[in-house]
């Protein structure tokens, strides 16, 4: 079977796991909306010769009206400090068992990530920590240093 097919049994396996959220097929990840962020949940399709593995990242990106203000995330396996988790797939059946242990890791690790970084005060106070913490949800120094500037200036408007 095609990769491509089974990629996309994957995705529809985990839509319905996710009624609220909007799959965009360009970027290969899931979005929800509120007022002052977006979360993510982003699917990394790693292809082999005839099966492929999948990651799941989540990031919460914070926003000023229609701007973006910065992101920050990371892969589940990272998040649980057991490095990069990845689930096999090589047949219908297995995206489709796939699709309800990955939405599974998704609850018990991506939502509380989510709900944790969601709150940009929390975040700015990680990141000027320069540490472990602020490494895995902004791994790039000039980008966790400028997204520390960035809330500061958003976080000092009324």
């Amino acid at each position: 079977m095609k990769l491509k097919l089974l990629h996309d049994r994957f995705i529809q396996g985990m839509r319905p796991h996710l009624p609220d959220w909007k799959f965009i097929a360009t970027n290969r990840h899931f979005r929800l909306c509120a007022a002052d962020h977006n979360w993510y949940l982003h699917l990394g399709f790693i292809n082999h010769e005839r099966d492929f593995d999948v990651t799941l990242d989540v990031a919460v990106e914070f926003m000023q009206g229609k701007d973006r203000i910065g992101i920050i995330g990371a892969e589940l396996g990272n998040i649980q400090g057991t490095g990069q988790f990845r689930h096999g797939i090589a047949s219908e059946a297995e995206a489709d068992a796939a699709a309800l242990t990955a939405h599974a890791h998704f609850l018990s690790v991506g939502v509380p990530f989510l709900i944790k970084y969601s709150d940009r005060l929390h975040v700015l106070t990680v990141l000027k920590q320069n540490n472990a913490e602020a490494r895995l949800i902004c791994p790039i120094d000039q980008s966790r240093s400028t997204l520390v500037a960035a809330l500061e200036v958003v976080s000092a408007t009324p």
